[in-house]
């Protein structure tokens, strides 16, 4: 029975089969390669609670078990992000468990902390088996260490598995991979990632391998997110010099970092090198194209593009990609035809393409863009429609918008109020009506809004207090913005950033008020 399990490797069915062997076990007789088999394949669809039943059954079913199982069960506690409690039942039952002093169990014991983002607990839980046990650490161990130090965003960590890796190990492709995205996920560390992947590429580290194209694809990424746009490009003529074959990951790594670098002349060059290299062009790539041609306003690349993808969604409707269906929406927003989004969204309908949260607030984005109130009023009954009336907290808050930007104000407001009746206003949908109310230039409406939403106990942000800021200049009330800025750290705990300083005194020079900007730019100085 267990061979014939491996249909389910993915997970589908295994709770089903789980209920079969349960309920039959009498008749079955399962051992315990069976049961570990369950746990494996309900891992894979994150049944966790599942997998802690078939441990119960076990138990009734007098097998014991063994690392395998507690492993597996290790790793689907993990992948479902259970409870502590029920990790620290696992590990109790583990420690009785021979095999338990081993690497396999360390590995998977610091997997449930590296998910939850605690390298802390994972490098005790590594302490624990290396010094006490004697267990050999191998890359694996490594990797899930540095995979804590990542998603826990701790460098001082990270560095700390660095040295254990430069004493214990050689450096591998993976380990330095996975040294980088921890490098790429922390801030200020930049330059000692720099360093390290020039090590990768100079051949000063013990690799089994040169770097691969997930090394420049990581460190490309990290460029781009720190804005070190000489070291990116740098990094791409390097990859260009040792021949290294695009795939779709670095591709996108480059798509993304020439695009927000607003280099028009090398994305042209990346879609060549991309037809030379044999690339298809997925949803992914689509996507990063479409983005970084609209934000860099490339005309002529977004019209083909445009056709490339209206081909592909006839040929295959059902691979629109949401991701990518948000990002051609913005970009049909941006398109100088104005009938681009509706005849896009109508192609869509035609093809059955499912209406979710995320495009139907891309919808109303462009539509308010756009200025097409109609456009906007039909999608939002289609959402309706789909979502049984009841339409989500962003779809309302994008639908403020919408009619605000298209000087729909009545409709604006009996959204607003509709939210309000069904206690469905969360902060984006007051922030939305502050700029319906700053659309029409009704400055007693932004301040009167602003007023409810405090007495209606909604906490504020940063970009609140922004969005007031804006509102309230944009309704010619500069001095009420002051007003706003120097009591809203003593009434509301905000503290005003450079952000908030800046655009005030931008406005007041704007209107001649140089010497209230002056003396706001003193009070206030560098806030960040």
């Amino acid at each position: 029975m267990v061979m014939g399990m491996g249909r389910l490797r993915y997970g589908d069915g295994a709770v089903e089969l789980n209920a079969y062997v349960t309920e039959r076990r009498h008749e079955l007789q399962p051992d315990v390669h069976l049961f570990t088999s369950l746990i494996v394949m309900l891992s894979r669809c994150n049944e966790a609670e599942e997998a802690m039943a078939v441990l119960g059954t076990m138990e009734e079913a007098g097998v014991a078990p063994n690392v395998f199982t507690l492993t597996a069960l290790f790793s689907c506690l993990a992948a479902s992000r259970a409870p502590m409690s029920e990790f620290q039942k696992v590990r109790k039952l583990a420690k009785t468990v021979k095999g338990y002093k081993s690497i396999a169990t360390c590995n998977a014991m610091m997997d449930y902390f590296a998910v939850v983002g605690d390298p802390d607990r994972a490098l005790e839980i590594l302490e624990e088996h290396t010094k006490r046990y004697g267990a050999a650490p191998n890359a694996i161990t490594f990797t899930t260490a540095l995979k804590a130090c990542r998603i826990g965003g701790s460098l001082k960590r990270g560095r700390e598995v660095r040295s254990l890796i430069e004493r214990n190990a050689a450096w591998s492709p993976r380990l330095c991979l996975a040294l980088l995205r921890m490098y790429a996920s922390c801030d200020d560390a930049f330059e000692e990632a720099k360093m390290f992947f020039y090590r990768t590429l100079d051949g000063d580290l013990a690799s089994s391998a040169p770097a691969d194209s997930a090394t420049f694809s990581v460190f490309i990424s990290h460029c781009t997110d720190a804005k070190q746009w000489e070291e990116g490009e740098t990094a791409d003529r390097r990859l260009q010099k040792l021949g290294i074959a695009l795939d779709t990951q670095l591709a996108n790594s480059l798509i993304q970092f020439y695009g927000t670098r607003r280099n028009k002349e090398e994305l042209r060059l990346l879609e060549e090198r991309m037809q030379a290299a044999g690339l298809s062009l997925n949803e992914t790539l689509l996507t990063s194209l479409a983005i970084a041609y609209t934000s860099n306003g490339m005309q002529k690349e977004c019209k083909d593009l445009q056709t490339l993808v209206k081909k592909k969604l006839r040929e295959d409707g059902a691979g629109l990609d949401v991701k990518l269906a948000t990002a051609l929406i913005t970009m049909y927003g941006r398109s100088a035809h104005c009938s681009a989004v509706s005849e896009f969204y109508d192609l869509m309908r035609a093809l059955k393409v499912p209406l979710n949260e995320k495009i139907t607030v891309a919808l109303l984005k462009a539509a308010g863009l756009r200025l097409q109130p109609d456009f906007g009023a039909a999608v939002l009954q289609h959402a309706e429609h789909s979502a049984g009336s009841r339409l989500t907290p962003a779809v309302r808050a994008a639908a403020i918008e919408m009619f605000g930007a298209c000087n729909r104000f009545q409709a604006a407001q009996d959204m607003f109020q509709a939210a309000i009746v069904q206690r469905a206003a969360t902060p984006a949908c007051w922030t939305a009506m502050i700029r319906a109310c700053a659309e029409q230039r009704d400055g007693a409406g932004v301040v009167m809004t602003f007023k409810q939403m405090t007495l209606a106990g909604i906490k504020l942000s940063p970009d609140t207090l922004f969005v007031v800021l804006q509102a309230l200049c944009k309704c010619n009330m500069c001095m009420q913005a002051c007003a706003l800025l120097e009591s809203i750290e003593s009434e509301f705990q905000i503290r005003p950033s450079t952000r908030h300083v800046k655009y005030v005194v931008a406005i007041l020079d704007s209107e001649g008020r140089l010497e209230k900007a002056r003396e706001l730019e003193q009070k206030w100085g560098t806030r960040d």
